[in-house]
């Protein structure tokens, strides 16, 4: 976990082919953006690639590893929204 998904060479590497071969949008904030950067990696490690509109639930000792790696400076997270594509 600590070399795929927390790592955060892997991540800007992740964050740049999401950005510019997919052509989604990041948002500002390096840690936020590595944050869900390291979702999304647990997830494709996990499962694989997967398709629109399927989401997979990341345990939340997971979560806890990446919320501490990239922590938000005021503590608001969001949690796991089921209705959010992208």
């Amino acid at each position: 976990m600590d070399q795929y998904v927390l790592e955060e060479g892997v991540l800007r590497i992740a964050r740049t082919y999401r950005r510019e071969v997919l052509v989604y949008p990041e948002d500002g904030d390096e840690a936020k953006a590595n944050k869900h950067a390291a979702y999304r990696q647990f997830v494709k490690w996990q499962h694989g690639r997967l398709g629109a509109g399927v989401r997979r639930v990341v345990p939340s000792c997971c979560v806890w590893r990446i919320r501490d790696t990239f922590s938000d400076p005021f503590g608001q997270y969001t949690g796991f929204n089921t209705g959010r594509i992208g």
